[in-house]
């Protein structure tokens, strides 16, 4: 399996995850016993549904090139998320019937910490950097808050889900700190491979390229033309060399 297709798996099982935890948000909406948390939910589930939104896209830009591969073992990246999508799946396999509000918190808040493993929010900030694609990872702190303020509403808080609570804001801001360096080192600790014969890069899909093609594609960086110093006195010594150019006559 290329690359490419190594990222785009491992962003269909991040849009199965995410896609699960729609439906559980869904399944709760129909378990709730009044209207009032019947909404609560069905708000819950519209903002994982945005989520799904972003990983289509996501897609789409791996698609076209944007996205590099930046995990150093991709099939465990995979294997990681796979067994994530099987919890998932089990939470979404209860039963569809009636159950207390402790009990559906509880089953939210699984599901909350299964979103948290660490490559969602590389992947959020792969998107953003090189793909221009806003990060659903911006309101998180507020879905927090609001999943909080809605078990002390209908369920009365204890110290216990609050210092919970407070440990899914914790790790989500540790994940987006370390996604941050991850994506920042990534083009410092690359090898790019170069042909000694005319010059060209490979670039992440194995075509070899010229270095202006790379420098755009995959760096997604714009590239300025000029001469410098030594090429200057060499083609053009009639020209003054520029001060502090670091060359001399």
């Amino acid at each position: 399996m290329e690359r490419k297709e190594q990222l785009k798996a491992i962003v269909d099982l991040a849009l199965s995850i995410d896609r699960k935890a729609e439906a559980i948000y869904h399944q709760l909406s129909n378990q709730a016993d009044n209207d009032e948390l019947k909404d609560f939910w069905q708000l819950m589930a519209e903002e994982e549904a945005e989520h799904n939104a972003f990983w289509v896209e996501l897609n789409r830009a791996i698609d076209k090139g944007k996205i590099p591969m930046i995990f150093d073992d991709p099939r465990e990246t995979f294997f990681e998320l796979l067994e994530i999508d099987k919890r998932a799946a089990e939470l979404v396999a209860v039963p569809n019937r009636r159950v207390s509000v402790g009990d559906a918190f509880r089953t939210a808040y699984k599901m909350e910490f299964y979103l948290l493993h660490p490559t969602f929010e590389v992947l959020f900030q792969l998107a953003e950097e090189n793909a221009g694609i806003p990060s659903p990872d911006e309101d998180y702190q507020n879905h927090i808050r609001q999943f909080l303020e809605g078990f002390a509403r209908f369920g009365g808080i204890d110290l216990s889900l609050e210092l919970a609570g407070e440990f899914l804001v914790h790790v989500w801001r540790e994940n987006r700190r370390t996604a941050k360096r991850m994506v920042e080192l990534y083009g410092y600790r690359s090898i790019i491979p170069s042909c000694a014969g005319c010059g060209k890069i490979r670039d992440e899909q194995g075509k070899w390229v010229s270095s202006d093609s790379f420098i755009r594609e995959s760096l997604h960086k714009e590239l300025t033309h000029g001469v410098c110093p030594t090429c200057m006195k060499e083609l053009y010594p009639e020209v003054p060399a520029p001060e502090g150019s670091g060359t001399s006559n």
